[in-house]
């Protein structure tokens, strides 16, 4: 009895184990999420709702739900919470040129029990040009709504616009039937329109481009519609667009070869050419309301030169204080506020030859700004009345052509370090009382014109010239004397000395006839005194 007790309850004891272990399995089963990352490649250009592909997300128990934790670019997609299909939320951020590739991570969710996928769109390229072959030019409205209706996208050639061909004007108004456009293969010409007042529907033309050529538009006020262009490879062409006020559409220019902006009237600045960096040369002309061109403060280089004329409201040309490197030309002219040059101060290249041309600048004071430059091919300063020194050009030794006339110099004491030149011009300096700073000079190659300097009393700092090509002393009214010519050996064509009205000692002029270095003819006429060669010879050479 006690045996069979006792196995009964032994029996019971592992029955209950038996359950409660088994219990206790089941309450400890962990919930399980599996997914797996989504990788899609797709067309661009879907439309909103489209259907993307299907995120997987499985759980060993119950359901899991689908939630966006971030995607690049933002908003791009939408993704259902219960089944995972991911849809196209805004199509317009399925570009290929924009975003050719769009990601982002899903979170796939069971109560806490989490797993993150990655997506990953990748997008097509499609074809979406409706490109016109050729050159096509526009020369009414009428052409240009008909032309619009097809919706190009680009033109391989050339777009004109406006009566360009002919120079005739045209009846164009409105531009913006071709705003599908995008871009132009070669050059955009608008030309020749009188009642075009803007370039809206030119707006998404981007990219780079040939030439950009704006000529005759008397109507034109603004050109902002041009801010997607980027790059010109040869020329940007401003000329007479009388109502242009800014050009403030061309922020987007980083280059050019060629800038020429000239004649239109209205504009006031050019700020808009903010980004060029590197343009070969520069022409800036009979702009009359323009009064800085702080606009090329970026500009640094200027192979090819630059010229700046005619602009009356100009005040200064600090626009270039930027400028590291400049070749060819530096030319201003009739430019009446201008009062100095320093911006020369801050290029470390000049690329020879390097010429500067200074003329018809009344308001110029200061020639400091070149007193870096040692050579010049040719060096031009003319008409420029309120200059009386020429302090800034004592480092230059290095001359081909120099021309000093309708000056305010009293004295040519910076030229000091020139011994030889090509040609050699000095006219029409009404304060120039001698010619001392020119003691160094050996050699005039081709002319040597000295002429209309009214109070000049003498030309004894040319006591070391030994030869030239042509000498001309004409209208000095003031000057006595030859004696700077006494070591002149050789003029091998014409030497004229004529209407000096003061003038009666030709005695420099001995060792010249003696030794017969005239190579041609000799005039002296209109004198005080006007010796013969032989008169020169016998000792007669003065009164």
């Amino acid at each position: 009895m006690k045996s069979a007790l006792f196995y009964s309850l032994k029996f019971l004891t592992l029955f209950l184990s038996v359950i409660l272990f088994s219990c206790s399995k089941d309450s400890e089963t962990e919930v399980v999420v599996s997914t797996a990352d989504l990788n899609i490649t797709i067309n661009e250009n879907p439309i909103n709702g489209q259907i993307i592909g299907t995120v997987v997300g499985s759980t060993n128990q119950g359901s899991v739900t689908f939630s966006i934790v971030q995607q690049t670019p933002s908003e791009s997609f939408a993704i259902d919470s219960s089944t995972g299909v991911v849809s196209v939320l805004n199509a317009t951020h399925f570009d290929f040129e924009v975003n050719p590739l769009i990601t982002g991570i899903i979170k796939i969710a069971n109560g806490a029990i989490s797993q993150n996928a990655t997506i990953s769109i990748s997008l097509n390229d499609i074809n979406e040009d409706n490109v016109y072959e050729g050159i096509i030019h526009l020369t009414s409205q009428e052409e240009i709504e008909q032309f619009g209706a097809n919706n190009y996208t680009h033109i391989t050639g050339t777009l004109g616009i406006g009566g360009w061909l002919n120079s005739t004007y045209t009846d164009i108004t409105d531009l913006s039937p071709l705003n599908s456009l995008t871009g132009v293969g070669k050059n955009i010409i608008i030309s020749y329109t009188n009642n075009l007042k803007s370039l809206n529907g030119l707006e998404n033309i981007s990219g780079g481009i040939n030439t950009l050529f704006i000529d005759h538009n008397d109507a034109l006020i603004e050109i902002s519609s041009l801010e997607n262009i980027t790059t010109l490879e040869n020329q940007l062409y401003l000329n007479y667009n009388p109502s242009l006020e800014n050009v403030d559409g061309l922020t987007g220019i980083g280059s050019a070869r060629r800038v020429t902006i000239m004649r239109n009237h209205s504009l006031q600045n050019i700020n808009g050419l903010s980004s060029l960096e590197d343009v070969y040369s520069i022409v800036i002309d009979s702009n009359n309301a323009l009064t800085n061109i702080d606009g090329l403060g970026n500009l640094n280089s200027l192979v090819g030169g630059i010229t700046i004329s005619e602009c009356s409201s100009l005040t200064n040309i600090n626009g270039l204080f930027n400028l590291q490197t400049i070749g060819d030309h530096f030319a201003l002219a009739e430019n009446p506020l201008i009062t100095n040059v320093d911006v020369l101060l801050n290029i470390n290249e000049f690329i020879q030859p390097f010429n500067i041309f200074l003329n018809d600048l009344i308001s110029l004071n200061s020639l400091e700004g070149i007193s870096n430059i040692s050579t010049v091919e040719h060096l031009s300063i003319n008409k420029t009345p309120a200059l009386t020194n020429l302090q800034g050009l004592e480092n230059i030794t290095t001359v081909n052509y120099i021309s000093i006339s309708a000056t305010g110099v009293l004295q040519l004491t910076e030229l000091n370090q020139i011994s030889t030149v090509s040609l050699m011009i000095i006219v029409n300096n009404q304060a120039l009382l001698n010619l001392d700073g020119l003691s160094n000079l050996n050699w005039v190659l081709e002319n040597f014109i000295i002429s209309r300097n009214d109070v000049m009393t003498n030309i004894n700092a040319l006591s070391n010239l030994k030869s030239a090509r042509y000498v001309q002393i004409s209208d000095n009214t003031s000057l006595t004397n030859l004696n700077g010519f006494q070591n002149l050996t050789t003029i091998e064509r014409d030497l004229n000395i004529t209407s000096n009205s003061s003038l009666s000692d030709f005695c420099g002029l001995t060792t010249l006839f003696i030794g017969d270095g005239l190579g041609e003819d000799y005039h002296f006429q209109h004198n005080a005194y006007n010796p013969s060669r032989q008169d020169i010879i016998d000792g007669n050479c003065s009164l």
